[in-house]
């Protein structure tokens, strides 16, 4: 639920994970080999996100193998800080715990899920492998759809044999415990409350400072453009922008068009790639980067604005950081890029 509020890399490995262990089961249920592409597709999708997919293959190996070999997987690890606790709150609703534990007994525990067993040994691996790795205990998260559809088939199977009063009440109590696990947790992560209010606070310390990021980056491509319009006209013509973060960068090339901005210049990652531009920019906008890196690397820098935002909310990633308009680069262009690459 939190993951789903944010484009980033976490909710499209959520996706590969539950793709691949869907392709998995249609494999197991059907032992056609065709599905093998489907699951191949999908860890090299993951792989392209994040390599926590490894995690799985190791999981997906671990679980042929037992299957055709008749192996028995077993391992021990030292705690990983709070990652098992981590699991009965960060990575799914309390309220469903008890459906993915009915799901592993039903993958270990019982005659019917013996064929899809290696779906257990899918999400056991990785977690082993997690807690000796001391991962963060969201990276899991993907792994319990699998085990919450193993444990609704066991549970229905269940629920089935028993009276039709008592299958009632426990199908009413099931709903009503999953709806207000759902609300509480949306009440907890989801940003549903007004920019700057307690609660959307609250949510923003829940999910580790990400929503604050969400906010001012229009208002930051907006003062570099007044920063722009305030040049004098011969100065826009070899005009760049010179970020110092992808998320300066992004956003620039984002709203930036609209207001007829060039491209972000920025030498993280893969925006390194992308050089500089040709001909190299005369006058440069610097965002994202302090004054000591503006003065050693240009011959004259002013600082023309700041950045703030209608709901004064502090961006983590852009609040209180100094625009600068700089002059004649020490370096020849070529130089100072071959020693500007960086990653974060």
């Amino acid at each position: 639920m939190s993951a789903g509020t944010r484009l980033q890399y976490v909710s499209f490995d959520y996706l590969w994970w539950v793709a691949a262990a869907y392709f998995m089961v249609r494999l197991l249920a059907s032992d056609d080999p065709r599905w093998r592409l489907a699951v191949g597709a999908a860890i090299g999708l993951g792989m392209l996100t994040k390599y926590t997919m490894m995690f799985l293959v190791v999981g997906i190996a671990a679980g042929v193998l037992s299957r055709r070999r008749g192996v028995i997987f077993g391992a021990r690890g030292s705690g990983a800080d709070s990652f098992v606790l981590d699991q009965f709150w960060t990575a799914t609703n309390p309220a469903t715990v008890p459906l993915w534990l009915a799901g592993l007994f039903y993958l270990f525990a019982t005659q019917d899920g013996k064929r899809y067993r290696p779906i257990g040994w899918m999400f056991i691996i990785p977690f082993v492998l997690f807690v000796i790795g001391r991962g963060r205990g969201y990276y899991m998260a993907a792994g319990y759809p699998m085990l919450l559809a193993a444990g609704a088939v066991w549970g229905e199977r269940w629920v089935a044999s028993l009276s039709s009063r008592r299958a009632l009440v426990i199908r009413r109590i099931t709903w009503i415990a999953f709806a207000i696990g759902a609300l509480v947790d949306a009440a907890i992560v989801l940003p549903i409350a007004p920019p700057g209010s307690f609660s959307w606070r609250f949510a923003d310390e829940a999910n580790g400072g990400n929503f604050n990021e969400e906010i001012g980056w229009p208002e930051l491509v907006q003062t570099i453009a007044s920063i722009r319009d305030s040049l004098p006209v011969e100065e826009r013509s070899r005009l760049g922008i010179l970020a110092g973060g992808s998320g300066q960068a992004g956003a620039i090339n984002l709203y930036g068009p609209v207001l007829r901005l060039p491209r972000a210049i920025c030498g993280m990652n893969s925006h390194w790639l992308r050089g500089y531009g040709d001909p190299p920019p005369e006058t440069v906008i610097v965002v994202g980067m302090s004054r000591d890196f503006a003065q050693s690397a240009f011959e004259s820098c002013q600082i023309a604005g700041h950045v703030s935002n209608r709901f004064g909310i502090k961006n983590s990633a852009i609040h209180n950081i100094d625009i600068f308009v700089c002059h004649s680069l020490r370096q020849p262009w070529p130089l100072f890029w071959q020693e500007f690459q960086y990653y974060g």
